[in-house]
């Protein structure tokens, strides 16, 4: 996300501007699509706790597909020295209204996808 701000600032645009509903997926949930959940989820309200938790059971999840899967991300985790939940906390709070200016989101769009995503009636964007 510090990388290429302007990236994932496109991406949350675009989600804002396209009809809904909106599928968001891969066959992992790391890397971008991941990203994109978690500033979602962020922009939503979510909290580290519960975006760590559906993160850890997606890696539960995938053991059936992918033998060692859990084995997988503890060890990065191990080798990071760190936990999920540190490592949400520290992605979350890249989230800042500096972040979402260098990354060109629109001011309107933070608002329009928390509304959107919690199913609040808004006007159309």
């Amino acid at each position: 996300m510090e990388r290429w701000p302007d990236l994932y600032g496109s991406a949350l645009n675009a989600f804002a501007d396209v009809e809904r509903p909106v599928l968001l997926h891969c066959g992992r949930g790391h890397d971008r699509t991941g990203i994109m959940s978690l500033l979602l989820l962020t922009l939503a309200g979510a909290t580290a706790e519960g975006i760590a938790e559906d993160y850890l059971l997606s890696a539960r999840n995938l053991q059936a597909r992918e033998p060692g899967a859990v084995e997988k991300l503890d060890t990065a985790l191990q080798r990071a020295d760190t936990t999920a939940l540190e490592s949400i906390q520290a992605a979350m709070a890249v989230v800042t209204d500096d972040w979402l200016g260098a990354a060109c989101v629109k001011d309107e769009v933070p608002a329009f996808l928390k509304s959107s995503l919690l199913g609040v009636e808004t006007q159309a964007h």
